[in-house]
């Protein structure tokens, strides 16, 4: 099958974009995520970025769709980072502009590789389970054994509402994403990139 055969990529603005790209005509199983970055830089350069952008996002969603069909076997395991790489100037950045309770939400998210949604609905008996394993990232261990408990919430992230009742962060993973201008499953991947390893 090649890529021109997806019916998910045919009739689109980006179409004639990607029809002029060496991997539209090649077979799909030759597809990788190196090839995708040079498709993406030559249609930046006959286009536009935006244009670039939309076509990586057809090729992706028509791969994903075609793997879940069983049309394709087996996966090709594509992605694509549509932000450029992440430097320690902006993970500062993105730590400087984050209050200390939304910082070590962020660190305990990063070092753990964890969901911001499960982050926020740690409660002390999962932190007591965490804290047993030898191989927690000391970061991890040192924000559990100082994060201030509070009797009247289990939640380990926890701030006051109204009347001073305790209740878990539920905004931080949207306050989050909008410090870091990402989805939070890429940033995570950025930054082992940029670690090279786990935090």
């Amino acid at each position: 099958m090649r890529l021109s055969d997806l019916r998910m990529l045919s009739d689109r603005a980006y179409t004639p974009a990607l029809a002029n790209t060496p991997i539209w005509t090649q077979d799909l199983s030759l597809l990788s995520n190196y090839k995708l970055k040079a498709v993406h830089d030559l249609i930046r350069t006959r286009a536009d970025r935006a244009t670039a952008d939309k076509a990586v996002r057809g090729v992706l969603q028509a791969v994903k769709r075609a793997e879940f069909f069983g049309e394709i076997d087996p996966s090709l395991n594509l992605w694509f980072d549509f932000h450029g790489p992440l430097t320690v100037q902006d993970f500062n950045e993105h730590m400087d502009h984050l209050d200390d309770l939304h910082q070590r939400m962020f660190l305990f998210g990063l070092a753990n590789d964890m969901a911001l949604t499960d982050v926020i609905a740690l409660n002390w008996t999962q932190a007591r389970r965490l804290m047993r394993m030898r191989d927690l990232h000391p970061i991890c261990r040192e924000i559990l054994e100082t994060q201030v408990r509070n009797v009247r919430s289990d939640f380990v992230f926890w701030q006051y509402l109204d009347e001073f009742a305790p209740a878990p962060i539920y905004d931080a993973d949207e306050r989050i994403q909008r410090t870091i201008h990402c989805p939070w499953s890429d940033y995570r991947r950025r930054y082992a990139t940029m670690t090279n390893r786990p935090f």
